[in-house]
């Protein structure tokens, strides 16, 4: 490759291999069996252009399930794409890699680009960005880890990602420097380390050594380089002296609180003053996506804009709009991993607009009849082949009730006050006439009338502000019921929850025949007064 770029990578294992063993010595093992065969895709959206060139090559290791043990004591199978198709095949016959017989899994790591410096006994890849002349030899480019491969589940879908950063620096003059000549010019990165090692066993970049120079390569008329480096912490001194063929030098200091962060894509622009130079920053991701042929996969995961809560397990499913296509993602609550993903090669050559719906994992509670915590996205039409990016909202409305049992400032009774034992133990209730619809074929959302209607148990989600609080489909209730110490409360007015609020009823209650004060907060700023209602006796 001529440059740096992100890779979809699809890997076809062919169905039915019987072995893990590479040893030339033992040819007739594997007389009837197929060799691991690959295709990999360059993204539309990668970072800089230029698909694979001939004779790239990729790094592939085979580990016994669940450890980093070599599968049959070697690693390393080479795989070449000698056209630069993005089909790759085995370097030869010694680099074929073959799946265990009968139910035996491995795990499958791939990398990029091939080094003949990983061995059994080192699983280190080594990195080394002193020299800028080639960069797709030093762009370190790792896949996520596939496990559970058998000869009966033989299809691997490998998404490489850049553990590197890239850095753009173009080079402009202020009035002051117009008449500056550019040609022939030179710059050095100062600040950064250049070596380092990445371990394959337990996916970690390890730096070595000293912040040292690295001389960019230019364009001949001296306005931009592009480079790849080391991930550097933020405040580690990081600047770039250019140097014009006259022998003038500029510096300009990268801003301490800018840190280089693997995967991104960092353009710095530098402009010279007569005197002096400047730099601004913009830093933004590595983008992945596919090209139109071959086989590649829409990539919802590592490219898009997916936000899902840290705290909740789940599914993410995306459909087109239309319901023809439909894909599931599982969420642990940090990365989203693919169980049937959507491939642009599904798709008609035309915009297409889809939809995405998140299913958290949430333990079923007894009798509370609540809804779960659905997220949903905003409509997002695509141009075949983009970036299909997501945001999500919620499609619940957060209902809480918090209850508190206190008089007046200044009165001092407390006869007809409850303790606050007793307020925890109430039981809080409401009839709900609508609920959610989750259709799992299309993993889309809907809300139906609820038919019967449904009476709602609020559990108590929080007992140092004894709040009660459920999820709920967006509705207007009517009424409250609240059970305390024997005595039953309503509480009626028309309360309208809705969608992605927060929706919080305070409720102050006393032994009197006015029985519940009441007081509303936190309505998206819409105030709904106060309220006093008898008990039903």
């Amino acid at each position: 490759m001529k440059n740096c770029r992100s890779i979809s990578a699809v890997f076809a294992i062919t169905a039915l291999l019987t072995a893990c063993s590479n040893n030339e010595n033992e040819p007739s093992a594997f007389e009837n069996r197929n060799p691991l065969k690959i295709t990999a895709n360059i993204p539309r959206s990668r970072a800089v252009n230029n698909d694979w060139q001939q004779n790239d090559a990729i790094g592939l290791v085979l580990f016994d399930a669940g450890t980093t043990n070599p599968c049959d004591g070697k690693v390393n199978y080479c795989y070449v794409t000698a056209d630069g198709s993005g089909t790759f095949n085995a370097k030869d016959d010694a680099s074929k890699a073959y799946l265990p017989t009968g139910s035996k899994s491995t795990d499958l790591l791939a990398y990029y680009p091939q080094t003949s410096a990983v061995t059994p006994n080192n699983l280190i890849v080594p990195v080394d960005v002193t020299t800028q002349t080639n960069l797709p030899a030093i762009d370190l480019m790792v896949a996520d880890k596939v496990t559970g491969l058998t000869a009966q589940n033989s299809t691997a879908s490998l998404s490489f990602s850049h553990k590197l950063c890239k850095l753009v620096l173009k080079v402009q003059k202020d009035d002051s420097s117009a008449d500056v000549d550019l040609s022939n010019a030179t710059a050095v990165i100062k600040g950064t380390k250049t070596k380092a090692s990445w371990n394959l066993a337990n996916a970690e970049l390890s730096q070595s050594g000293d912040a040292a120079d690295i001389a960019l390569s230019m364009t001949p008329d001296g306005t931009q380089s592009t480079a790849i480096v080391l991930p550097t912490d933020a405040g580690s001194g990081v600047s770039i002296t250019l140097t014009t063929k006259n022998g003038s030098a500029f510096t300009a200091s990268l801003d301490p609180s800018l840190a280089l962060v693997a995967g991104t894509v960092n353009t710095y622009t530098m402009t010279l003053h007569r005197y002096s130079a400047a730099i601004t920053a913009t830093i933004t991701p590595w983008q992945t996506g596919v090209e139109t042929g071959g086989t590649s996969t829409l990539d919802v995961v590592s490219g898009g804009n997916v936000v899902l809560p840290a705290d909740t397990e789940g599914q993410f499913y995306v459909y087109t709009v239309d319901g023809a296509n439909l894909g599931l993602y599982n969420w642990n609550k940090t990365t989203l991993s693919a169980t049937t993903p959507i491939y642009w090669e599904q798709l008609s050559e035309a915009a297409h607009t889809f939809g995405a719906t998140f299913v958290p994992t949430v333990p079923v509670v007894a009798g509370s009849n609540f809804e779960k915590d659905y997220l949903i996205s905003i409509a997002n039409n695509v141009s075949f082949g983009g970036m299909v990016k997501f945001e999500m909202k919620h499609a619940m409305a957060d209902f809480a009730i918090m209850l508190t049992s206190k008089n007046a400032e200044g009165d001092v009774t407390t006869s007809n006050l409850f303790t606050e034992a007793e307020l925890k133990a109430a039981t809080v209730t409401f009839v709900s006439s609508m609920e959610s619809k989750f259709d799992s074929n299309k993993g889309s959302l809907s809300f139906v009338a609820s038919v019967p209607v449904r009476t709602i148990t609020l559990p108590l989600n929080d007992a140092s502000q004894i709040k009660f609080r459920c999820m709920i489909a967006p509705q207007t209730i009517t009424s409250l019921v609240i059970t305390l110490g024997g005595k039953t409360y309503t509480f009626k007015k028309d309360l309208e929850l809705k969608a992605g609020n927060t929706n919080t009823l305070t409720l102050n209650i006393l032994k009197s025949t006015t029985g519940l004060d009441v007081t509303l907060a936190g309505w998206s700023n819409t105030e709904l007064g106060n309220a006093s209602v008898g008990i039903d006796d």
